[in-house]
Protein backbone atom coordinates (compact mmCIF):
# COMPACT_ATOMS: atom_id res chain seq x y z
CA UNK A 1 0.00 0.00 0.00
CA UNK A 2 2.92 2.44 0.67
CA UNK A 3 4.28 1.25 -2.98
CA UNK A 4 0.75 2.86 -4.42
CA UNK A 5 1.11 6.27 -1.94
CA UNK A 6 4.59 6.54 -3.54
CA UNK A 7 3.93 6.69 -7.07
CA UNK A 8 0.88 8.14 -7.12
CA UNK A 9 2.13 11.42 -5.20
CA UNK A 10 5.27 11.63 -8.64
CA UNK A 11 3.00 11.63 -11.17
CA UNK A 12 1.16 15.13 -10.16
CA UNK A 13 4.95 16.69 -10.04
CA UNK A 14 5.97 16.03 -13.24
CA UNK A 15 2.91 16.71 -14.72
CA UNK A 16 3.62 20.04 -12.78
CA UNK A 17 7.18 20.79 -13.96
CA UNK A 18 5.81 19.49 -17.70
CA UNK A 19 3.62 22.89 -17.99
CA UNK A 20 5.79 24.74 -16.17
CA UNK A 21 8.31 24.04 -18.81
CA UNK A 22 5.80 24.44 -21.76
CA UNK A 23 4.48 27.92 -20.18
CA UNK A 24 8.37 28.78 -19.78
CA UNK A 25 9.16 27.86 -23.19
CA UNK A 26 6.10 29.70 -25.24
CA UNK A 27 6.77 32.82 -22.68
CA UNK A 28 10.13 32.78 -23.62
CA UNK A 29 9.77 32.65 -27.45
CA UNK A 30 7.45 35.42 -27.34
CA UNK A 31 9.06 37.78 -25.39
CA UNK A 32 12.15 37.20 -28.25
CA UNK A 33 9.85 37.31 -30.75
CA UNK A 34 8.59 40.99 -29.62
CA UNK A 35 12.00 41.95 -28.89
CA UNK A 36 13.31 40.94 -32.54
CA UNK A 37 10.42 42.98 -34.46
CA UNK A 38 10.49 46.00 -32.12
CA UNK A 39 14.63 46.10 -32.89
CA UNK A 40 13.58 45.47 -37.09
CA UNK A 41 11.18 48.54 -36.50
CA UNK A 42 13.75 50.77 -34.60
CA UNK A 43 16.88 50.03 -37.14
CA UNK A 44 14.40 50.90 -39.78
CA UNK A 45 13.73 54.16 -38.31
CA UNK A 46 17.76 54.65 -37.53
CA UNK A 47 18.52 53.87 -41.32
CA UNK A 48 16.17 56.98 -42.81
CA UNK A 49 17.43 59.63 -40.53
CA UNK A 50 21.02 58.35 -40.38
CA UNK A 51 22.63 58.91 -43.95
CA UNK A 52 26.09 60.40 -42.94
CA UNK A 53 28.93 59.71 -45.13
CA UNK A 54 31.96 56.98 -44.12
CA UNK A 55 34.99 58.99 -43.28
CA UNK A 56 38.47 57.83 -43.70
CA UNK A 57 41.04 58.75 -41.32
CA UNK A 58 44.57 58.29 -42.39
CA UNK A 59 47.67 58.52 -39.92
CA UNK A 60 51.15 58.89 -40.65
CA UNK A 61 53.43 55.74 -38.48
CA UNK A 62 56.85 56.43 -37.87
CA UNK A 63 59.15 53.86 -37.68
CA UNK A 64 60.91 53.36 -34.19
CA UNK A 65 63.88 54.19 -33.11
CA UNK A 66 66.32 50.79 -33.36
CA UNK A 67 67.17 49.65 -30.27
CA UNK A 68 71.06 50.75 -28.75
CA UNK A 69 73.51 47.53 -29.52
CA UNK A 70 73.85 45.18 -26.63
CA UNK A 71 76.83 45.87 -24.39
CA UNK A 72 79.70 43.45 -24.83
CA UNK A 73 80.69 41.97 -21.15
CA UNK A 74 84.19 41.17 -20.56
CA UNK A 75 84.50 37.46 -20.97
CA UNK A 76 85.89 36.01 -17.65
CA UNK A 77 89.26 33.83 -18.13
CA UNK A 78 88.28 30.09 -17.77
CA UNK A 79 90.33 28.38 -14.86
CA UNK A 80 92.75 26.23 -15.65
CA UNK A 81 92.13 22.34 -16.12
Amino acid sequence: MSQAVLESSSLPQRDRSTRFLLVFVLVSLALHGVAFVFLSTLEGRKLASIQKPVELVMVEVQKPPPPPPPEEKPEEPKPPP
